[in-house]
């Protein structure tokens, strides 16, 4: 029979009958994760608007409310304002204010001013309520920026961004005394703050509570004592300097050597610190690595010094380091931080996301079994040891990702903090998947088990699969997974994986919750900077999120020329034949007809008239060659396009190429 929290920590105002809630009912509860808000559906009465105000393209607002959510303009009548983005976005909202109703730009405060790639500002403004900030309550103004000012693109309105819980389940004082530890209870902290939801805004009361190994989070109205919000905020789970570590996990036969870079090398003549390719210099003899670098710092079970790894091996050009002590627990993870946050520096960069350059907290061999996570302020991933049918998951790089992940997510946004746990969850399990390029997400977690604990590729959708956050976080997950797949099939391997990345990384800078993001995928999509006309992928990311409740579903195709996987076998040689004139072999390997193409891969693609078909020459096992006999014309131009094509004429395969005049 489950405990009853049953007595007066303060009085509620309200007094009306409030509901006791059982323990176990406080954990289905937080489980849900934030609440989520809702779709916007297109007003309409937008075309009319429109017809009024033409800077104006399209309205949306909630079904269950008179408020605009979002207002979209045509960037090309929209006239370039100077001046502070800050003072523009202020200055626009007032212009707007009978649409934004019911605040002002009293109740607002500068949040946040955020430079998206090179031509894009998101100015962040913050609601107050009696002179406090509503917590997730934003106007935004989203600029592009060009030599001769700002042109306003959108003015999002998310002062209204949570719903109820459906339920409505209510605290007395005798469950909050519970929560704060009292009579044996959990053991919680309380913060006042301000919450905004559909037509209002409340004062709320936030109670963190730990629960073994994880750490809760209720917010409960003081009016009613109703439960507003609940959310967990960890995972249920010239030498050069190497170490043996895994490329994935401890169920490799083989470790392999991973250069170390940033490390502190321990040497008979003192401290030395490896680059940041692993690369140092000392003529004393290595006696060991402490693990501490400007990334990362593992601690032991318990320990309150960094570790430091004293097996070594000397080689001809260079020192390998192993950790058999700690299970190879402490090397793997502080090789496997290294390794992610150098995969997300791809993508970000120090100036936009600080923490790359901060060193996180990694304690491995902690006591427990089957868990790992993340303690989100301290910026502290805890890996728990081998039991329990589980293996130490500090040898289980995809755990050690995820986690990052939510160190990622704790430290990007408009403001600080993990503000939706479920897209926390999900955003752990797409950097393990996108590092990896594999849904499955946990391989060797269970020991000596191949398979993982979860896969993303498995169809979540919105609303239908909210609940517990590690499966509502498949929701975006799934999403983000599906888009790198579509755009690989779009644009070839290589370059449809980082366009997936890229993607996901950035929106990450201006995106707090999962429903917002495939608004922040069409920002960063967009090639001229007019929500008036459709992005290059606007159909296809589309599609992707209509599929998991993401988006609306559009009858639409993009014109987005159709790719190729780079054929590395494509060559060029050039030769002259005269003044200022060359020749060019090509070659390929067993490919029918070669084509030279002047101009980028994606001008050349889509339109084959100006591809230039290079006669056969010769052929063997090996390669077929291609001569051009003629003058190419090759004044003014820096690069070329190598097209390889069947019988039939369809292309098989490019490759762009530099040309540099010596």
């Amino acid at each position: 029979m489950n405990k009853i929290i049953a007595v007066s920590l303060f009085m509620f105002g309200c007094g009306r009958p409030l509901k006791q809630v059982n323990s176990d009912e406080l954990h289905t509860i937080v489980a849900r994760g934030p609440v989520a808000s809702r779709e916007a559906s297109q007003l309409e009465t937008s075309l009319q608007l429109a017809s009024a105000n033409t800077k104006i393209y399209q309205m949306y607002r909630f079904a269950d409310s008179d408020v605009v959510h979002k207002i979209l303009f045509d960037t090309s009548m929209v006239e370039v304002e100077t001046g502070n983005p800050e003072l523009v976005c202020q200055e626009q909202i007032r212009q707007h204010q009978e649409l934004l109703t019911p605040f002002t730009l009293a109740n607002l405060e500068l949040a946040k001013t955020q430079q998206i790639g090179k031509d894009l500002v998101q100015v962040s403004l913050q609601r107050l309520e009696n002179q406090e900030k509503v917590r997730n309550a934003f106007v935004e103004c989203l600029f592009s920026r060009s030599e001769d000012g700002l042109k306003l693109q959108k003015i999002t309105n998310n002062s209204f961004f949570h719903a109820p819980l459906e339920t409505g389940e209510s605290l007395d004082a005798t469950d909050i005394r519970f929560i704060l530890g009292e009579g044996g209870g959990l053991l919680g902290e309380i913060k006042k703050s301000w919450l905004a939801r559909p037509e209002a805004v409340y004062q709320t009361s936030e109670f963190e509570y730990q629960k073994g190994r994880e750490m809760f989070k209720l917010t409960i109205a003081n009016a009613t004592g109703e439960i507003l919000e609940g959310s967990t905020k960890n995972l249920a789970f010239r030498q050069t300097l190497t170490g043996s570590v895994y490329h994935r996990s401890y169920l490799e036969e083989n470790h392999f050597q991973q250069s170390l870079p940033l490390t502190p090398i321990l040497t008979s003549q003192g401290t030395v610190v490896s680059s940041k390719d692993g690369f140092f210099q000392s003529s004393g003899s290595v006696q060991g690595v402490k693990l501490e670098s400007e990334r990362v710092v593992v601690y032991g079970a318990d320990e309150a010094q960094p570790m430091v790894v004293d097996h070594v091996d000397h080689g001809d050009y260079g020192v390998a380091v192993s950790d058999p002590d700690s299970n190879h627990a402490g090397l793997n993870s502080f090789a496997s931080i290294h390794r992610i946050n150098k995969f997300a520096r791809q993508y970000l960069s120090p100036q936009d996301v600080p923490f790359l350059d901060k060193a996180i907290d990694v304690r491995v061999n902690q006591s427990g079994e089957c868990n790992a996570f993340y303690t989100t302020g301290r910026a502290v991933i805890s890996l728990f040891r081998a039991g329990g049918g589980c293996a130490n998951v500090a040898t289980v790089n995809d755990v050690i990702y995820h986690e990052w992940g939510h160190a990622l997510d704790d430290h990007t946004g408009r403001v600080q903090g993990v503000t939706d746990g479920a897209f926390s969850e999900g955003i752990g399990d797409i950097v393990s998947a996108f590092f990896n390029q594999d849904p499955t997400i946990g391989v060797g977690f269970v020991q000596d088990e191949n398979y993982g604990i979860r896969r993303i590729d498995k169809v979540k959708v919105y609303p239908r699969d909210t609940g517990e956050v590690h499966r509502e976080g498949g929701i975006i997950a799934g999403a983000f997974w599906r888009l790198n797949e579509s755009l690989q099939e779009r644009y070839g391997k290589d370059k449809g994986q980082d366009l997936a990345a890229s993607y996901f990384f950035k929106h990450l800078l201006f995106t707090d919750s999962y429903l917002e993001s495939y608004d922040s995928l069409l920002i960063l999509d967009d090639d001229d900077n007019n929500p008036a006309t459709r992005s290059p992928n606007f159909c296809l990311i589309t599609e992707v999120f209509a599929a998991h409740g993401l988006a609306t579903s559009v009858n639409c195709e993009d014109d987005a020329p159709q790719t190729f996987e780079a054929d590395t076998s494509l060559t060029l040689a050039l030769y002259d034949i005269g003044p200022e004139q060359v020749g060019a072999v090509g070659s390929g390997h067993g490919i029918d007809e070669f084509y030279l193409c002047m101009g980028s891969q994606k001008t050349c693609l889509q339109d084959d008239r100006i591809h230039l078909k290079l006669p056969l020459l010769s052929r063997n096992d090996e390669r077929t060659f291609f001569a051009y006999k003629g003058a190419l014309p090759l004044q003014g131009v820096d690069v070329v396009t190598l097209i390889s094509k069947d019988m039939n004429g369809q292309v098989t395969g490019s490759r762009l190429v530099k040309i540099f005049t010596k």
